[in-house]
């Protein structure tokens, strides 16, 4: 069977095409392998050889219409389709790509129906055929189809879309390089604020800050000179030129007292007046109340403790927090204070005032050892005696004390700690009923050395309680022997037998 096929060609007002020449054409050689015409009505049937695609070619006068068939095999008719403008201009685009060498077998018309840019192509075919004109010969209608195989630069290439300008504009870092330790900004982002607390006594009106933004610029610069006597504005400009504002304040860190002496309070002398403030000093004023009340006229008076109670007040820049415990000094008393306080209690001392568990029996002089100027120290006694008892056990009171004993202001304790290892524990005998002692909940009582045994007596009226009677020191003459004093007339011995029983005062030192 010969295969067989039919198609309808309408004019450009979708009316019949009759009396048209349709002419089959090999698109390999070109020759015309069928032909035949149609009827009135338009339709026409021709015989092909198996094959193809073939190009079908629709001609009445100046109207000549084109179209590429489907490949057909024997045996089987196709319905070949309408063939009008947009059929045409798919069939000149075919006929171009083959002539440029593509093969027939390759190409497929509704791909190129489909591409954005057939439209160009077929709206100049259609202008052409409206116009009376043959499509397959126009300029006009050759230059759109080689804009289609092969767009122009312009129209391939389009002009890239411009970059967006950052709108980027953040301070990232800020802070003062040039201060030891270096000074860092705390940033806050939604506020858009920055905080420096720079060391005491900094000049901020002369401050070098080092910043680090996401912006083309900032404002003042980074390493620019500024005066942060107040809060500065730094303003940071994005590359698309938009700004953002930060407020820079800079405080100076309050500096902890380091001033130890507070000057203005002395020693009560009798017959002075009481002062009730203290000489100011460059950190710090204070009030001072005195623990004994008194009119305003009243003035010291002789062999009365008196207690100073200091309140501090730092000035401007200046804090306690960081005070350790004890920090202050008065000259001439005995201060303290708590930590990170400025609450200062200044005892001032005298021979006969209660204090420590016991009296006060002496103070420190210069020369003593262990005297340190401006500050109270020496020994409290305890305000009754310790019955009479031996200087040394029987089983050691013929022997020396190893390593040996003093007779010097500050070294009864260590006396007493000597004779306590040769004798052991106990409280029968002289320096073990001393250590044994536990006024005012006082643990470090001692026997007092022959020095300090006469500052005892030297002060046995304001101490109290002494009686007529030899009283033991802790410090020995020989292996046998032991310094005694007598309250009576005030002489020392050096020859008494330690199996002795005399009277002991102990003491504590302060």
């Amino acid at each position: 069977m010969v295969p067989e096929g039919f198609t309808q060609t309408k004019d450009l007002t979708g009316q019949a095409l009759p009396d048209a020449t349709i002419n089959i054409i090999d698109l390999t050689t070109g020759a015309i392998i069928a032909t035949t015409t149609t009827d009135a009505t338009g339709y026409y049937q021709v015989a092909v050889p198996p094959g193809g695609p073939d190009l079908l070619e629709a001609v009445k006068g100046s109207v000549k219409l084109e179209q590429i068939t489907c490949q057909v095999e024997v045996g089987i008719e196709y319905d070949l389709g309408t063939a009008d403008c947009v059929s045409t201009s798919a069939a000149l685009i075919a006929q171009a790509m083959m002539d440029a060498g593509d093969n027939p077998a390759d190409i497929n018309c509704a791909d190129i129906i489909a591409d954005s840019n057939f439209d160009d192509v077929s709206g100049i075919v259609c202008a052409t055929i409206k116009a009376g004109g043959d499509p397959t010969v126009s300029a006009a209608v050759q230059q759109a189809v080689e804009d289609f195989l092969n767009p122009p630069a312009s129209a391939s290439t389009p002009n890239p879309t411009p970059t967006p300008l950052s709108d980027a504009k953040a301070i990232t870092a800020f802070d003062f390089k040039a201060l030891e330790p270096n000074v860092i900004g705390a940033i806050d982002e939604g506020a858009k604020t920055i905080a420096l607390t720079v060391p005491f006594g900094t000049n901020v009106n002369a401050l070098v800050p080092t910043i680090v933004h996401t912006g083309k610029s900032v404002s003042p610069a980074s390493g620019e000179e500024k005066d942060f006597t107040s809060p500065v504005i730094y303003s940071v400009t994005a590359d698309d030129t938009s700004t953002q504002a930060y407020l820079i304040t800079v405080t100076e860190a309050a500096a902890v007292i380091d001033i130890a002496a507070i000057p203005g309070v002395t020693v009560p002398a009798t017959g002075a007046t009481p002062v009730t403030t203290i000489t100011p000093t460059a950190q710090y004023a204070g009030t001072v109340a005195w623990s004994v009340a008194w009119n305003p006229d009243d003035l010291f008076q002789s062999l009365v403790f008196y207690i100073a109670t200091i309140t501090l007040t730092p000035k401007s820049g200046f804090i306690l927090t960081g005070v350790a415990e004890d920090f202050f000094t008065v000259a001439g008393a005995v201060a303290t204070n708590p930590i990170d306080s400025g609450e200062v209690t200044a005892r001032f001392l005298v021979v006969g005032a209660s204090y420590g568990g016991g009296k006060v029996a002496y103070i420190l002089q210069s020369g003593d050892p262990g005297y340190v100027a401006g500050e109270q120290h020496g020994l409290i006694a305890t305000t009754d005696d310790q019955s009479n008892i031996v200087w040394a056990t029987t089983t050691n009171d013929s022997d020396a004390v190893p390593g040996g004993t003093l007779i010097t202001i500050g070294s009864g304790s260590a006396n007493t700690d000597k004779i306590i290892v040769q004798n052991g524990a106990g409280s029968t005998y002289a320096a073990g009923l001393a250590r044994a002692y536990d006024g005012g909940g006082y643990s470090d009582w001692f026997l007092p050395s022959k020095n300090e045994l006469n500052k005892l007596y030297d002060n046995r009226v304001a101490i109290g309680g002494f009686a007529d009677r030899l009283y033991w020191s802790s410090s020995e003459t020989i292996a046998e022997y032991a310094w005694s004093q007598d309250f009576l007339n005030g002489d020392q011995y050096g020859g008494y037998d330690k199996y002795n029983t005399f009277r002991i005062r102990a003491v504590r030192a302060f």
